[in-house]
């Protein structure tokens, strides 16, 4: 409702402007010399060009700061989750248990307040398919890489990655020599 009364009064607000606008140019035009209102009127526009191409250069350098300062915060929680996974899925690395719900402890808050929708419900997805227990454990294993690649791309795509020519599997080919015999 507030949003409402906000545009409503916005709108409002424009509409003043433009209609006081309006009658100082049909002023100016009307009573003034022709050459002075011309004068006038293309300094008039110049200086309401520019202060718009202001504001909004402002506004655009505003969200580019607030979202470039978001992104740094974002990468030191992406860089510890990767780091962390890469140990889990080494096999000469024995992670244990106790390790990953200390870990999920520490990460999951700083991914609800850092990471983007999209890569939260991609962490919950992943979560999810790599606790659930599948009668046939080898399409299992393959299942939670496939959740765990998706998880990448979105975390590449929330810090700016296009990833545009990656293909399925290019990501998981990193860690897992053989993934495209078992697909």
């Amino acid at each position: 409702m507030k949003e409402i009364i906000k545009g409503l009064l916005g709108f409002g607000i424009i509409g003043l402007i433009l209609y006081a606008g309006y009658s100082l140019v049909t002023w100016i035009i009307y009573t003034i010399d022709p050459q002075i209102a011309a004068a006038i009127l293309t300094g008039g526009f110049t200086i309401l060009l520019s202060a718009i191409t202001i504001v909004i250069s402002r506004n655009y350098e505003s969200k580019q700061k607030i979202k470039e300062e978001n992104r740094m915060k974002k990468i030191p929680v992406y860089d510890e989750f990767l780091k962390f996974m890469f140990r889990v899925l080494d096999p000469n690395d024995n992670v244990k248990d106790i390790e990953i719900k200390k870990f999920a402890k520490k990460f999951n808050p700083d991914l609800l307040i850092w990471g983007s929708s999209d890569v939260v419900q991609k962490y919950s997805e992943y979560r999810y398919a790599a606790v659930s227990n599948l009668k046939n454990e080898n399409r299992d294993k393959i299942n939670k890489f496939k959740e765990f690649e998706t998880l990448l791309l979105s975390i590449r795509k929330d810090l700016g990655h296009k990833d545009k020519n990656v293909r399925e599997n290019d990501f998981l080919r990193v860690f897992i020599n053989d993934i495209d015999k078992e697909t």
